[in-house]
């Protein structure tokens, strides 16, 4: 960052840093100030506040993330669990049961632990009659030969337009430019 005090290049924050206010040698007071106070002190003071609220929201972004991955079962915790937690903790076990190649099929219950709720697949019975199989084998066979199409060909035509316009400017931009020397 431009430093206007000494016209040089300095960090943005740290030891040196451009434009640093405890740096000023004189500071004008302003009418609302009060008689007797130091300037400088007030500025160091201003700062030890700032500092100290960036802390604080430092460690409560902290404590959310280890919240966070508590929950989602990334890591492990030796603190006391409330009752919210737990419920969240449940949660956890079921999709690391289910996370599985056999989806907790194989693996031992724990004493208490929560059955999985979940949506299952609903699939069709194995015997049915005729007309239900006719039914659905007409569906395909209309949605196959509907005069209406399912694609939008003006949409298609402008995606595969943009695509080679793409392919187009990257083919060139990858060319090295030839410069004649004069």
């Amino acid at each position: 960052v431009w430093d206007e005090s000494s016209e040089t290049w300095k960090r943005r924050y740290g030891y040196g840093k451009a434009n640093d206010e405890m740096k000023d040698w004189v500071i004008e007071a302003k009418p609302s100030d009060e008689a007797g106070v130091d300037p400088w002190q007030a500025r160091k003071r201003a700062k030890k506040e700032r500092v100290g609220k960036g802390l604080k929201q430092q460690q409560r972004n902290i404590d959310e993330a280890q919240k966070y991955l508590v929950e989602k079962g990334h890591i492990q915790t030796s603190k006391p669990i409330d009752k919210g937690q737990k419920a969240s903790i449940d949660r956890v076990l079921v999709n690391t049961r289910a996370a599985t190649p056999s989806a907790g099929k194989f693996q031992k219950k724990l004493p208490r632990e929560p059955k999985a709720k979940g949506v299952r697949s609903k699939r069709d019975p194995l015997v049915q009659n005729d007309s239900h199989e006719k039914d659905r084998s007409m569906k395909v066979i209309d949605r196959i030969f509907n005069k209406d199409s399912i694609l939008d060909v003006n949409k298609a035509v402008s995606v595969h337009k943009l695509q080679a316009e793409r392919a187009q400017s990257s083919a060139s931009k990858s060319r090295p430019s030839r410069k004649r020397k004069r």
